[in-house]
């Protein structure tokens, strides 16, 4: 454990500096408050902790449970000052929040809706809906200038026919009749 009068001026200590104390010194002086230690502790051992974490979750999961495991680490460094052996200990604390987190998932069993269960129906709607939508647009397309742009100002951009009236230069009638 490092000497109390040691800790107030480490914990002043730059990134560079921290990242080659040893893990008790880093965790003795994230005991002591220093957030760049335990900064220091992340960055030593996410990349380790996060493939893990991956083999058992998967990529997005297993980010998330190391996140939550360094949450968990710092929690319990603060309300406890029993010398530890760092790597071991967050081992053991990401094993058991990616176990909770696989547990956890299982329970989470919901029955498929209905729209999701139709999967296989998704691609011939999406097709029909393009081809519905080339359709409009080519119609549109097909319609006088003025017409058009009447059309396109008010469905489109929503603009009120005073709106359509100024832009367009015609007046309140004409719009409503284009």
């Amino acid at each position: 454990m490092t000497p109390r009068h040691l800790l107030a001026p480490a914990r002043l200590a730059g990134s560079r500096l921290l990242a080659t104390q040893s893990d008790e010194r880093l965790v003795d002086l994230s005991r002591a408050g220093s957030e760049p230690a335990f900064e220091a502790i992340v960055t030593r051992y996410r990349g380790q902790l996060l493939r893990y974490c991956s083999a058992l979750l998967g990529r997005e999961r297993g980010e998330d449970a190391v996140q939550q495991t360094f949450v968990n680490a710092y929690d319990a460094m603060l309300r406890d000052d029993r010398p530890l052996l760092l790597r071991p200990w967050l081992y053991r604390i990401a094993h058991n929040t990616s176990h909770n987190a696989l547990r956890d998932h299982a329970l989470r069993h919901e029955p498929l809706d209905r729209e999701v269960a139709a999967v296989a129906d998704w691609p011939e709607q999406a097709l029909e809906r393009r081809e519905q939508l080339r359709s409009v647009l080519d119609s549109v397309q097909d319609l006088p200038p003025r017409q058009r742009d009447a059309l396109v100002l008010r469905e489109l951009e929503g603009r009120s026919y005073d709106e359509i009236s100024a832009a367009l230069g015609v007046g309140g009638g004409a719009v409503r009749q284009l």
